[in-house]
Formats: C-alpha cells, sequence, structure tokens
C-alpha cells in the first residue's frame, strides 16, 4: 500500500471487522495499518464487496441493492473531494 505522498505504509496486520449500516450487517476483512489520520478509510474494495452504488449527483450512497440508502455529507467537496457518511458504525470481530 502507497500513502498519498507516494510512501509506502506500514501494514501491521489484518482483522476481521462488522460494518453496521442502519441495521445491514455488512463482514469485512481489514487491513491494519500505523499512523493512519482516520481510524477507518472505506475504499472501492470495500464499497464493492457491499454492493455500494454512489450517487454523486443527488447525495447517496445505498447499500445492497437499495436496501440501505444513506445521505453524503460533503462539507469540503469542492476543496478536498473528501466525503464522510454518518450512520456507520464498526465493531471489531
Amino acid at each position: 500500500m502507497i500513502s498519498v505522498l507516494n510512501k509506502p505504509l506500514e501494514i501491521l496486520g489484518e482483522t476481521e471487522a462488522v460494518i453496521d449500516v442502519h441495521s445491514l450487517k455488512i463482514y469485512y476483512k481489514f487491513v491494519v495499518v500505523k499512523f493512519i489520520c482516520h481510524n477507518v478509510i472505506i475504499g472501492a474494495d470495500f464499497l464493492t464487496a457491499a454492493g455500494a452504488v454512489v450517487d454523486f449527483a443527488n447525495g447517496f450512497v445505498t447499500f445492497a441493492d437499495e436496501l440501505t440508502r444513506l445521505p453524503l455529507i460533503a462539507p469540503n467537496a469542492k476543496k478536498t473531494g473528501v466525503f464522510t457518511v454518518s450512520s456507520i458504525f464498526l465493531c471489531l470481530l
């Protein structure tokens, strides 16, 4: 894995966790990285496995064939391109 500064990230290991998205439970194996600025970064690999569809035009992300739909929150989207989603909880197994 490479950081945004094009430097290798120090991988500490992997862990399995369950993501709770409005009572929809999604089990996934996460990579644990040393010195990362966020507790969890959900990438395209997770979104693909979870059947997520990100709708930037309307500001929503849906999971599992639209079983669950959450709003995207983008306070600084024009500056950073970073979007966050509320109401997702991570529980280590």
